[in-house]
C-alpha cells in the first residue's frame, strides 16, 4: 500500500445508527442532464460505465463521516477506490438506504433536475436540495454562451474574436464559410465530449455534428482555433452571500479534439510556477477579475466552479475557454495532492494510490 492516511480510521455507517455528515455523488452524466431539461433522465451507456467505475471517487475529497451514494445498484463493490474507503471510514450506500437518513448536506458532481427527482423519489429532504427554480438557474448559468458575457470583461486580454452561438444552419454555413479551422462546441457537454475541431473533418461530417448540435440542444457554439500549448483552471466556491472563493488552480492535459486525459496533482504553488513557465501573465489580478465576474454573473448559484483557460506558445492567455458550475478532476487531483502530499499525473481511471 503506497498510500499512508493522515487521518484514522472511522466507524462505519450503521443504518438506522447514525447519519452520514454529508452525502457525495459521483454522477458525471449531470452536463448531458441538464442539457435534456428533464426530471427523468438516463445516460447513454458509456458514461453509465464511468459512473459505476468511479462511483466511489468521491471518497478523495469526503470526510470521515461522510457517506456516498451509488447510484447504481451493480457497482463493483471490490472496484476502484473501495480500499481507500474502507480506509478513511467512508461508506457506500445505495439509493434503498436513503429514506430515513437525515444528513447535514448532499454533494453531488453536479445538481440537475434528474438527479433532484432521483433523490426526492427514495425519501431525502427537499430543504437539503436547490429548489426547482434553482435548477433552472444551474442549467442557464451552464450553456456555453455564458463564457461570451465572460470574456467581454477581460478587456486587458486579446481574445481576438469572439466565440458565437449559432442558432441556424444557416447562421452556421455563414461563419463556416469565413473560418476554414476553429472548435464546435455543443452548449452543454464535458471533459471534452461535445468539442468537434474543423481541421482534418469533410464539411458533410462537420455540418452533420452542428445540425445535431442545433436540432437537440437548440444551438452551437463556434470560436476560432487556438495554438494551445497549456491547459489550466481556476478553482472557485460560490457562498451563499454572492462571494467567489478561490480554492486553488488545476493544470490538466487534453489530446487534440479536447478530449481530457489526466491532471497534474500538486501544491498551488507549484502549479502556478509551471503555469507561468508558459504563461507569465497569469497572475493574481487575473484571478480578481475572474472572481469579480463570477459575483456578477452568477448571483442565486451555491457551490462549486470551474474555469477552464489555455495558454499558447506564445504565451497568449484565454481567461475562460468554459465555466463548469460543478465539481471537476482539478479539484478533485487537487484534494488528493492534499491527501497524500506527493505530485503525480492523476487519471481517475489508473488511481496509482491503490494497490
Amino acid at each position: 500500500m503506497i498510500l499512508k492516511p493522515r487521518i484514522p480510521f472511522a466507524v462505519f455507517l450503521i443504518p438506522g445508527m447514525s447519519a452520514p455528515l454529508t452525502i457525495h455523488i459521483f454522477n458525471p452524466e449531470t452536463d448531458y442532464a441538464l442539457a435534456s431539461g428533464r426530471t427523468q433522465y438516463t445516460p447513454p451507456k458509456n458514461v453509465r460505465m464511468l459512473r459505476k467505475m468511479l462511483h466511489a471517487l468521491p471518497v478523495i475529497f469526503a470526510k470521515p463521516g461522510d457517506a456516498i451514494l451509488a447510484l447504481d445498484d451493480d457497482v463493483d463493490h471490490e472496484g476502484m477506490y473501495r480500499q481507500l474507503c474502507r480506509l478513511r471510514g467512508v461508506e457506500i450506500i445505495t439509493l434503498g438506504q436513503l429514506k430515513g437518513l437525515h444528513p447535514q448536506s448532499i454533494s453531488p458532481w453536479g445538481w440537475n433536475a434528474a438527479l433532484r427527482n432521483t433523490l426526492l423519489r427514495n425519501g431525502l429532504e427537499k430543504k437539503l436540495m436547490p429548489a426547482e427554480e434553482e435548477m433552472e438557474l444551474i442549467r442557464a448559468l451552464s450553456h456555453r454562451r455564458n463564457t461570451i458575457p465572460f470574456l467581454q470583461t477581460f478587456t486587458e486580454y486579446d481574445i481576438g474574436e469572439m466565440p458565437c452561438e449559432l442558432k441556424s444552419m444557416e447562421e452556421f454555413d455563414e461563419w463556416l464559410g469565413r473560418h476554414p479551422d476553429g472548435y464546435l462546441k455543443s452548449p452543454w457537454s464535458s471533459s471534452g465530449r461535445g468539442v468537434l475541431r474543423i481541421a482534418g473533418q469533410s464539411p458533410e461530417a462537420v455540418r452533420r455534428w452542428a445540425g445535431g448540435s442545433i436540432r437537440t440542444q437548440g444551438s452551437v457554439m463556434a470560436e476560432r482555433p487556438w495554438d494551445r500549448t497549456l491547459d489550466f483552471a481556476s478553482e472557485w466556491e460560490m457562498t451563499a452571500e454572492g462571494r467567489a472563493i478561490f480554492k486553488g488552480l488545476s493544470v490538466f492535459e487534453t489530446n487534440e479534439s479536447g478530449r481530457y486525459s489526466h491532471n497534474i496533482s500538486d501544491s498551488t504553488a507549484a502549479l502556478l510556477a509551471r503555469i507561468r513557465h508558459i504563461a507569465p501573465t497569469v497572475d493574481d489580478n487575473l484571478f480578481q477579475a475572474q472572481s469579480r465576474a463570477l459575483a456578477k454573473m452568477l448571483r442565486g448559484y451555491v457551490g462549486p466552479v470551474g474555469i477552464d483557460m489555455l495558454a499558447d506558445k506564445d504565451g497568449s492567455v484565454n481567461p475562460c475557454v468554459e465555466i463548469n458550475l460543478r465539481h471537476t478532476m482539478g479539484m478533485t487531483a487537487a484534494a488528493l495532492y492534499k491527501l497524500t502530499g506527493r505530485p503525480r499525473n492523476f487519471n481517475p481511471l489508473t488511481p496509482d494510490f491503490i494497490i
